[in-house]
């Protein structure tokens, strides 16, 4: 079974890269990748263990990182202050056909 079908809106991923010697994060390009995008408010825990609430919910056939950044549908990838960064991520893989599906909080 595909979620492709599912997947009809756009956002744009830049991958972290790292840390440059004045302490500067470095990204790659921002990447078109298929999502849906649900809004609305949930409660998710972070990588500390820490409640948070989430405003929006993104679901990809492929991962993006906590320190990675992303422009929702609407946002201007050519405008780093448009960005927001991860809050949680969750994933589950299909018994069937081996397809990893990942949903990541902002």
């Amino acid at each position: 079974m595909s979620f492709a079908h599912l997947l009809t809106e756009t956002i744009y991923v830049g991958k972290f890269q790292g840390v440059d010697e004045y302490g500067d994060q470095s990204y790659s390009a921002a990447v078109e990748t298929p999502a849906a995008v649900l809004e609305g408010f949930k409660t998710v825990r972070d990588g500390g263990g820490n409640e948070r609430t989430s405003a929006y919910q993104v679901a990809t056939t492929s991962r993006i990182g906590l320190q990675d950044r992303v422009w929702l549908p609407g946002r201007d990838p050519a405008s780093d202050t448009e960005a927001i960064r991860p809050m949680a991520i969750t994933s589950d893989q299909s018994r069937v056909s081996g397809l990893r599906l990942y949903q990541t909080f902002f």
